[in-house]
């Protein structure tokens, strides 16, 4: 997988100074280019994973380090 053909990632505000703040490498200058970086790490090279792992973190369905929590486990952690 290249940066072309990595999957957009829209990021508000906010959420791209963190990112690039926190997380981004000198060389990294976009969303993008950090995304992939963890995807490749996560897939360690396998490329069905790679595509899965970079997809999920565009859809904001994967964030690797946060707190995950299930659906059901959430509601009930609150109550």
């Amino acid at each position: 997988m290249t940066l072309e053909s990595a999957p957009p990632v829209t990021i508000d505000e906010h959420g791209q100074f963190i990112l690039m703040n926190q997380y981004a490498q000198a060389h990294e200058q976009a969303a993008s280019q950090v995304f992939l970086r963890v995807a490749r790490w996560i897939s360690k090279g396998r490329e069905p994973w790679l595509q899965r792992s970079s997809n999920l973190m565009a859809e904001k369905r994967f964030c690797p380090g946060a707190a995950c929590w299930p659906r059901r486990a959430r509601s009930t952690a609150t109550s």
